[in-house]
């Protein structure tokens, strides 16, 4: 309860200083097998004539086995952006240098979903606002996944593999049809190759991933 109140008070002065704060999950469902990395994207939307000097943005994780929550990443005036913690799976980026075209923003990027760590996320960000009151404002966002079992695993593999199969055959018939075309299709037959072996490495880790559920009691 305290905590909806502090958040609804935050939100009332972030509208009353003419900017707000958007925290967002992309995608919005942590898919654990995909390919594609799972961000939360933090950014400030300033309002023209009323914009707000942000001096921080800071990205916490509720922990629901202490006191504390985790600070996992932030962005300040003096420090570039950085991770607090599992700096090894997550990429940070950000700024808050006024006047930059991407704006004031933090952003924490899991090349793996499967990395991220489920739960209840809070983007911070202090600041003075543009008559130099300080300013600190929260917005929450929540990383959620359903849950897996053999066949979403199994299923995937197929369309791993059906994707597989189209590429070689793409680059069979390139072969008959092009022979001698010259470097164009050099360069496209390399890139059909290298898309090949990421999808024969994704093959192979979501059936490592198979195994791994099949052996769970």
């Amino acid at each position: 309860m305290a905590l909806m109140k502090f958040l609804i008070a935050s939100c009332l002065l972030l509208a009353a200083n003419g900017f707000r704060i958007s925290f967002l999950s992309v995608p919005s469902i942590v898919n654990r097998l995909s390919p594609d990395p799972q961000r939360l994207s933090c950014a400030v939307h300033q309002t023209a004539g009323e914009q707000a000097h942000i001096t921080s943005i800071v990205m916490i994780r509720e922990n629901t086995t202490t006191d504390m929550n985790d600070t996992i990443a932030l962005v300040t005036a003096y420090a570039a952006p950085h991770a607090s913690v599992d700096g090894d799976h997550m990429v940070v980026t950000g700024g808050v240098k006024p006047g930059q075209a991407t704006g004031e923003f933090l952003t924490v990027e899991w090349p793996v979903p499967g990395d991220a760590v489920l739960g209840n996320y809070y983007c911070e960000v202090f600041g003075l606002d543009h008559l130099g009151h300080p300013l600190n404002l929260v917005e929450a966002a929540v990383l959620h996944a359903p849950s897996l079992d053999i066949q979403d695993v199994i299923n995937y593999i197929i369309v791993l593999q059906n994707n597989q199969n189209q590429l070689k055959n793409q680059v069979s018939d390139l072969i008959k049809n092009c022979a001698g075309c010259g470097q164009n299709v050099t360069t496209r037959l390399a890139e059909a190759e290298d898309s090949i072996a990421l999808l024969e490495s994704a093959v192979a880790s979501s059936s490592q991933q198979v195994e791994t559920v099949a052996a769970l009691p």
